[in-house]
């Protein structure tokens, strides 16, 4: 009974240990005998089998549309907490202040949150629709680009919702225990404790890979005051390959692991507050609203999950190359937010998300004239040679 709630729980939590010459292996898992989960902040002792209550975990973090569930320790690595001081400490954070203000409490998540013990780390996929449905239109300046994750609804409210039904659950198990829902707008790095549960590992664009699914795929974390029996890390690795490097058309990445935001489309478009300057702009290329390159490019993304999720397919509210009269017909901002109603695009606002359009309708237009350009170019250069024979 053990070892069969243990392949399920492998086969349903994406435990991919170790891989030896190309064959997948699994570890064993820490604890194979009831055990005592350590005291929550609230004074209660709580004994379970684990592998049984786990198994039972990934079945309801499933049922709400998770394809995996694991439990990192709320203490980082020193290798994690040095790697983000020298981030910012070179200033690639830009003008996201608040990643250097809130440096000491998403270093250490027991400064905000004392009763912390553990991170429970839920992956959800969100590529909005079949990978082969793909249908690119030409470019033109009337057409521009949005991120796959943005064409659904706001992922905050669609996970933060799923979430609390998980929280119910869990606080069946555990009524004195504390939880604390954190979906990327919290002092908590959701890649690195995705990484120490084994949820994927670090790709060279600084994504969290997980060898089945890819890196199109959301997290959400739940601190709890439970100190839960952590996961092991998952094996993996890029190799040589450096596709999304040499694939960023910005040199965003000053290194292997190492983004410097201030070059980055997605920040450009999505968390620069200032004006953009005319190299910002250019920048952009045909992208208002996020940008997946470096995502486009991997691998490991060469055939995503698609989501299970319908809030976040593909034209719920826009599609990813989306007409530019999405964006300017709108005459109000009341009139704009009501057309873009439950999307993560709202966030930048109205004058900013015109700004983008307008720079990528600018870039794309420059972008024609230059095509139209060459053929013209390239007759000029053939009649001249024939006239020089």
């Amino acid at each position: 009974m053990q070892r069969t709630l243990w392949l399920a729980t492998v086969a349903f939590n994406e435990i991919l240990i170790s891989r030896d010459e190309g064959r997948a292996s699994y570890g064993t898992p820490a604890s194979w005998i009831p055990i005592r989960l350590g005291k929550t902040s609230m004074g209660a002792n709580h004994d379970i089998h684990w592998p049984t209550w786990k198994a039972e975990l990934v079945r309801v973090a499933q049922q709400a549309g998770f394809f995996a569930v694991r439990v990192a320790n709320v203490t980082l690595g020193q290798e994690i907490c040095d790697h983000y001081a020298r981030w910012i400490a070179n200033s690639y954070h830009g003008e996201m202040t608040y990643m250097e203000h809130t440096a000491q409490l998403r270093l250490n998540v027991q400064r905000w949150l004392p009763w912390a013990q553990s991170v429970l780390v839920f992956a959800a996929d969100y590529y909005p629709r079949e990978p082969q449905a793909a249908c690119r239109p030409e470019s033109t300046a009337e057409t521009v680009r949005i991120s796959k994750y943005a064409v659904g609804e706001d992922y905050h409210h669609v996970l933060r919702r799923r979430l609390e039904i998980i929280c119910e659950w869990l606080g069946t198990h555990f009524p004195e225990a504390q939880w604390q829902i954190c979906i990327d707008s919290s002092p908590l790095l959701e890649r690195a404790y995705a990484v120490a549960a084994g949820i994927g590992f670090w790709g060279r664009n600084t994504m969290v890979i997980t060898p089945r699914h890819g890196s199109y795929y959301f997290l959400a974390c739940l601190v709890t005051s439970v100190a839960l029996p952590p996961d092991p890390p998952v094996w993996g690795t890029c190799g040589s390959c450096t596709r999304c490097m040499d694939a960023c058309p910005t040199q965003a990445f000053v290194a292997p692991y190492v983004l410097n935001a201030r070059r980055c489309i997605s920040y450009l478009s999505i968390e620069k507050r200032t004006p953009l300057s005319p190299t910002e702009r250019r920048l952009l290329g045909e992208w208002v609203f996020g940008c997946d390159i470096c995502q486009d490019v991997c691998p490991y993304n060469k055939r995503p999950p698609v989501t299970p999720f319908p809030e976040f397919r593909e034209g719920r509210i826009v599609r990813e190359w989306e007409p530019t009269s999405t964006f300017i017909s709108p005459r109000s901002n009341r009139e704009f937010t009501r057309r873009l109603a439950h999307s993560p695009i709202l966030r930048p606002g109205r004058r900013r998300i015109l700004e983008r359009v307008e720079a990528v309708v600018e870039n794309l237009r420059r972008r024609t004239k230059l095509s139209q350009d060459a053929p013209a170019s390239n007759q000029l250069r053939s009649d001249d040679s024939s006239a020089g024979e």
